[in-house]
């Protein structure tokens, strides 16, 4: 669970910096039990900027929904990305792989799950085993309304104060 905090600190680092990366996503993560966790992949990170913030970029499967309607990118977008590794962590699982076609019972293609995505009536699942915190933090961060999402300052102080409460650990 501490490489859940690490994330989140990268990203108030970044974030404080008016940087959003972009494509934050699991395979962007390195895990080490040396060294840590390391969020990585900055070729397509951009200052906070309205001019910069509008070229489609990333990786549909966890990018927020605002930003595959309208290609806007904000600090905000970086924290549903965000929410889609808390499910990954959660599940193991790449985020919508077991979604199926109720018509014809196959696993749903891209566009499908595009669309959904857009509409705001799918989010990546979190499987039975997810710690509660885990699944609200993670509820919290996939909100449809980018406004209503926390900042990355707000999701480390609670990763933070669970962690201390039920591990003793950060």
């Amino acid at each position: 669970m501490v490489h859940i905090q690490r994330i989140a600190e990268a990203l108030v680092y970044l974030h404080s910096l008016n940087v959003i990366h972009r494509d934050l996503k699991s395979r962007n993560v390195l895990l080490d039990s040396t060294k840590g966790t390391k969020l990585t992949d900055f070729g397509v990170s951009k200052e906070d900027m309205e001019a910069t913030m509008t070229m489609g970029v990333g990786t549909f499967r966890w990018m927020a929904p605002e930003v595959i309607k309208s290609h806007k990118y904000s600090v905000a977008s970086d924290i549903y990305s965000f929410g889609v590794i808390l499910t990954e962590f959660a599940t193991h699982l790449i985020p919508y792989s077991e979604e199926i076609n109720p018509e014809n019972g196959q696993r749903l293609g891209d566009m499908p799950i595009v669309v959904k995505v857009v509409a705001g009536e799918l989010t990546p699942a979190l499987g039975t085993k997810c710690p509660e915190w885990v699944r609200l933090l993670a509820m919290d961060c996939l909100k449809y309304d980018p406004s209503t999402r926390p900042t990355a300052l707000q999701l480390s102080h609670r990763i933070r104060t669970y962690l201390r409460q039920e591990y003793s650990v950060v």
